[in-house]
């Protein structure tokens, strides 16, 4: 079980995530100005600011592995 949650939370699972949210604004967007409706910008938001959020304490956690290590 901590092997699973090791890959679901790693680097390489964060830029999968990155690039199908890149994906689906994409898609999303276009979507919109087909219908004529408003782009819904704020869950598109909401998405990305999570995504920093997690390559921030990703970031810590390797800073904090330099450390112990050195």
């Amino acid at each position: 079980m901590k092997n699973f949650i090791k890959v679901i939370s790693g680097k390489k699972a964060m830029y999968v995530v990155l690039v199908l949210a890149c994906i689906a604004s994409v898609l999303e967007v276009i979507t919109s100005i087909r219908l004529g409706t408003r782009i819904p910008f704020t869950p598109m938001g909401l998405i990305f600011c999570n995504l920093a959020i997690w390559a921030d304490s990703l970031d810590k956690k390797e800073k904090e592995n330099k450390e112990i290590n050195n």
